[in-house]
């Protein structure tokens, strides 16, 4: 199984198959393998239709009035031109339309702060029927970089991103720079107006998003002082902990001399309230790799590799926005090792799988110190406290402060929308129950990657009963695990045949009634695809707890069978779809049943690869699971996941160029990424997570 995890990672760092693909091979068409996506409507963009050669002549047409937009004649040198002709008719503000005269002007003049803004312009991509890319983003910096500096002109520049649509064209994104006095209505009615020469069949709808600068609101301020009170708290608990310790050295260097005994100082409430928070404290017990206890070390390889393959297919998701040569990207993505890619939506069913396992594992062990007893309501609070904090960190800072710290050609309409949802919907993240309300209704929740939190406080709030019985008498706790599996296998069965969901990005899907939904999600994010996941774990971690202190032999032919068996179910799982990508036929029942079974099969895999690297079974397995150097990464891949999309959206969106797609780039883009991430989670731990947990083990008496 460890292949599993380390093929997903190793797999970038080999030759693609698809470095050497010949010239015809990427000029073929974008459409007919579009047309076969349907799960990933949402992902692919809607490039063209089949565009043929005869319709080249007709682009040629459309590129030269797109640099007509661009350059327009100047007014004065002109005297009755084309131009007076034309913003005589344009609906623009009057500001616009002398600042626009006065730019065009300066521009056939060869002033430089024109030229800075008439060369940020973006070209129109001719090329998109070979590379797939409809965008030309310009020069974002070097259009916004004008304001900064001293020109002769009375007007700043603003980056506009212009999205274009015809019969031929649809959603081509060109990036315009313009005096900032043009907003996005005068924008859109200058392109319209020149474009409207073309022939009807040609003629372009446009919509256009401006930079804006954004001043800082209360929820901006708020999320600043929330920010400044953990550094001041932090500092302080710094400073008192380096003063306790010179003092402590001190006593005990005075107590030898008058031999002494120790005497503890400082044992207050307030003294390890502050305590808590200092960065040499917390900063040594996140990055210590001693070895507590040895029986369940295997679980931290698990967790990091688990998220470095939720990190790595988010990056290429990313890439379908911002690759420039798409076709190549997506050609590249028929290939059969890149499924791990597309499947890595199984990474998160590890992550509840693990939750599972130490849930039960954990309170068996203290139901057994506590002679079968638990104080539930401790048991809720901790952890209530010690998500919400993160979360909340991270709502504030994606809706109120990201976009005064960053800025792109393709940051601002995404996260409009994104802070959007956020305002309405911010309730339900903090209640945990955004995977299901409103249930459908809403497209892109607040900061969406957070439905992995929803799901597991639910499981984690309904995990007592099931606890509780298997304390007691783990037959009937058994027999309620499975028979809430099978009731979950019903729910998702029934759902998903009635909405026709394929269990293949490139398989179409066997009806539309999807629709009556408004497209959302029905299967991956509720608790009823994801519930026996958990409990598979929570199975595992009861056997763990059973197993602990006891020696477990295993015949050899068991341990060979019960590993190829693992193998296979993970390899099958990856990789078995393969065939849908050159449009297989699958029939629903199987899809049904692999879109039903596949995530409770792969924790089951998970579980045997667990039991035997427990046992003493593991191998070469246990060997790199176990490695040291997982454990501080592990204690760090909660604000890892809580914080990696915003790293890759910051660092894809705020690009002034788009990225040219090659394996070896990905393998940068991904390991730059990963480091990136751990060093922004080891921050937020430090200064957040820490504190806020040793403040509740002081007031709820916790014990590590």
């Amino acid at each position: 199984m460890a292949l599993l995890y380390t093929l997903v990672i190793l797999v970038l760092l080999l030759p693609s198959h698809c470095s050497h693909v010949s010239a015809h091979a990427l000029s073929k068409g974008f459409a007919p393998f579009a047309a076969k996506l349907s799960v990933s409507e949402s992902l692919f963009p809607d490039i063209v239709g089949t565009v043929d050669s005869n319709d080249f002549k007709h682009l040629l047409l459309v590129e030269d009035v797109w640099k007509s937009v661009s350059r327009l004649p100047c007014v004065r040198n002109n005297g009755s031109s084309n131009l007076v002709h034309t913003t005589a008719r344009m609906n623009i503000s009057e500001q616009c339309r002398r600042d626009l005269e006065e730019y065009y002007c300066d521009l056939e003049e060869s002033e430089p702060y024109a030229l800075q803004m008439f060369s940020a312009n973006g070209e129109f991509p001719l090329d998109f029927m070979v590379t797939g890319n409809t965008k030309s983003l310009g020069t974002f910096s070097q259009c916004e970089a004008v304001k900064d500096t001293p020109t002769e002109s009375s007007f700043d520049a603003n980056y506009c991103l212009v999205t274009v649509d015809s019969i031929i064209i649809r959603s081509f994104k060109l990036g315009y720079c313009v005096p900032k006095s043009c907003g996005n209505e005068d924008v859109v009615t200058i392109v319209e107006t020149v474009t409207s020469i073309l022939p009807p069949h040609l003629r372009m709808s446009s919509t256009s998003s401006c930079n804006n600068d954004y001043d800082l609101d209360a929820g901006a301020i708020a999320t600043i002082c929330f920010c400044v009170i953990f550094c001041v708290l932090v500092f302080v608990g710094t400073i008192y902990d380096i003063y306790i310790k010179i003092k402590r050295r001190n006593h005990k260097e005075e107590s030898s001399r008058n031999n002494a005994g120790d005497r503890t100082i400082h044992q207050g409430y307030i003294h390890q309230f502050i305590l808590a928070c200092s960065f040499l404290e917390n900063g040594r017990k996140i990055l210590s790799a001693r070895v507590t206890s040895p029986y369940l070390l295997c679980l931290n390889g698990i967790r990091v590799l688990s998220f470095s393959w939720v990190f790595i297919g988010h990056v290429f998701i990313g890439l379908l926005i911002v690759t420039e040569n798409l076709k190549y990207f997506l050609h590249c993505f028929k290939g059969f090792w890149y499924q791990s890619i597309w499947n890595a939506t199984f990474s998160v069913d590890s992550f509840f799988y693990l939750s599972g396992l130490l849930v039960t594992y954990l309170s068996m062990k203290q139901m057994a110190r506590n002679n079968g007893k638990i104080n539930w309501l401790v048991y809720y609070i901790h952890r209530y406290w010690r998500i919400t904090w993160v979360l909340l960190f991270v709502m504030l800072f994606y809706t109120y402060l990201i976009l005064h710290i960053f800025d792109g050609p393709m940051y601002q309409n995404p996260h409009k929308f994104g802070r959007k949802n956020c305002k309405d919907y911010w309730w339900t993240n903090i209640l945990y129950i955004n995977n299901l309300y409103p249930f459908p209704g809403i497209e892109g929740p607040c900061i969406g990657w957070v439905w992995y939190l929803a799901c597991d406080m639910q499981f984690y709030w309904l995990s007592p009963p099931i606890l509780i019985l298997l304390y007691r008498s783990w037959k009937w706790g058994m027999r309620l695990i499975a028979s809430l599996c099978v009731a979950c296998w019903c729910v998702v069965a029934l759902i998903s045949t009635h909405f026709g969901e394929v269990a293949s990005i490139f398989h179409e899907r066997y009806n539309d009634n999807i629709n009556d939904a408004n497209g959302d999600d029905v299967i991956y994010g509720k608790p009823y695809t994801r519930w026996p996941v958990y409990m598979v774990g929570m199975v595992t971690g009861y056997i763990l707890y059973r197993l602990e202190g006891k020696t477990l032999k295993m015949n050899v032919a068991y341990v060979i069978s019960g590993w190829c068996a693992a193998i296979a179910t993970g390899l099958a799982i990856i990789y078995g779809l393969w065939y849908t990508v050159e449009g297989h036929y699958m029939p629903q029942w199987l899809a049904v049943l692999y879109i039903t079974l596949s995530r409770p099969a792969w924790a089951a895999a998970l579980g045997w690869m667990t039991i035997s690297c427990v046992t003493g079974y593991g191998g070469p397995v246990n060997t790199i699971l176990s490695w040291k150097i997982w454990i501080p990464l592990s204690r760090l891949t909660f604000s890892a996941y809580m914080i990696h999309l915003p790293v890759i959206v910051m660092g894809y969106l705020s690009r002034d160029r788009l990225l040219f797609y090659d394996v070896y780039n990905v393998v940068y883009l991904i390991l730059g990424g990963i480091v990136l991430t751990f060093a922004v989670a080891f921050t937020i731990s430090v200064f957040l997570e820490s504190p806020t947990i040793g403040w509740e083990k002081i007031v709820l008496k916790r014990k590590k």
